[in-house]
């Protein structure tokens, strides 16, 4: 299998996962020992999509291009297929990001909406279908965000009815937020909350957007905070040469 090319990487305490299209590579942190598996060694399915390890309950959350997930852990491969069979969204379902809370609740950012899931369960707690690509989801403060084409949606956790996106509300100047924007990426670090607005990095907080990085021609790619720092990648999409990395640091810098 080839493992020259990978689209995304995610860790444990003592292993890094690596994911390549038609497979996972695991490199341990200490003796550099690697394992490779596949297919052939129990996963469900190929064309790996996204991968995201739960260090509180130890799972490794794979998702394929055909939004089939294993859940992998040292027992078993657990597979859920519910998303294929969801009657409310006609075509292909994608799944964009994943954002873990606890030891069994995973959220799904997708382009028919937000899922959270019971991986311990094995089951679907809610789906949002939002009408708009959601290309990331956290919950941060009691509440659940998702960065949308159309700007960033909140609702608090506590709704009981969260399936409907009737029941959530976009940010906008009442919120520190332009009128008109869009987001595809959200990330908690260090208590605070970062945002990508309009292809920039910012931070907001108490109703302010304060700008931590931009550039011409450059598009935020992803956010994450799996290590010390605060990790933005930034795509060059038009006459910028090559692609950055910005990091923020504990005190913001």
């Amino acid at each position: 299998f080839p493992y020259r090319f990978g689209q995304f990487v995610t860790q444990s305490e003592s292993k890094i996962y690596y994911a390549t299209n038609l497979s996972i590579m695991e490199l341990d942190n200490e003796d550099f020992s690697v394992k490779f598996f596949s297919k052939v060694d129990g996963l469900s399915e190929e064309g790996v999509d996204i991968i995201k390890y739960n260090t509180f309950s130890d799972i490794l959350i794979i998702v394929y291009d055909n939004s089939v997930i294993d859940l992998v852990s040292e027992k078993e491969i657990v597979t859920m297929n519910q998303i294929r069979n969801f009657s409310n969204f006609v075509g292909e379902k994608e799944i964009y990001d994943i954002f873990v809370e606890n030891d069994s609740m995973v959220y799904l950012a997708a382009n028919y909406g937000v899922s959270k899931i019971n991986i311990l369960a094995s089951e679907f707690v809610f789906t949002t279908f939002t009408g708009t690509d959601v290309k990331s989801v956290k919950v941060f403060n009691d509440r659940i965000y998702a960065a949308t084409s159309e700007g960033i949606y909140t609702a608090a956790l506590d709704n009981i009815n969260l399936d409907d996106f009737g029941n959530w509300t976009l940010l906008g100047e009442a919120q520190g937020f332009p009128a008109d924007y869009s987001s595809n990426a959200i990330q908690a670090y260090n208590d605070e909350l970062y945002v990508d607005v309009n292809d920039s990095l910012y931070l907001w907080k108490n109703d302010n957007l304060e700008l931590k990085y931009g550039a011409e021609g450059y598009v935020v790619n992803y956010l994450s905070a799996e290590g010390e720092l605060l990790l933005a990648g930034f795509r060059c999409v038009s006459s910028c040469g090559r692609d950055r990395l910005i990091y923020v640091q504990n005190d913001g810098t």
